[in-house]
């Protein structure tokens, strides 16, 4: 027994170091595709709903996965919004954010005159 818990306190401390960097690491989230009429807008957005600052990347990649917007390690504040978008050419495209946060929420519109609709949601939990 006694061995046993040895052991145990033994992997509790080699893990614990990886679970506080793995916490710290960045958290990569995508949306679905979608299509955008050429001429329309494209715009990958992100919402903080926690309650501290944070560091984020936001990166539009087309249906070929060339990046083609990126709002680069932007910090944010609690509760604030940020965006990355661009004219479309005709094409599908998707979001790719990147945070050192879970508490946040991503989405991607399309955007043509004064209206948007929105689709492809994804979200950390």
């Amino acid at each position: 027994m006694k061995k046993l818990m040895i052991t145990a306190g033994v992997l509790f401390a080699i893990a614990l170091p990886f679970a506080i960097t793995r916490g710290a690491e960045a958290t990569p989230l995508y949306t679905s595709p979608l299509f955008v009429a050429k001429g329309d807008v494209v715009v990958c957005e992100l919402a903080s709903i926690g309650t501290s600052d944070i560091i984020v990347t936001i990166i539009v990649y087309d249906a070929d996965g060339n990046e083609v917007a990126t709002n680069p390690n932007s910090h944010l504040q609690a509760g604030h919004t940020a965006a990355a978008g661009l004219i479309s050419t005709g094409n599908y495209y998707r979001c790719k954010v990147i945070s050192n946060s879970s508490a946040i929420r991503v989405s991607i519109a399309r955007f043509n005159g004064g209206s948007s609709d929105l689709n492809g949601y994804g979200q950390v939990k």
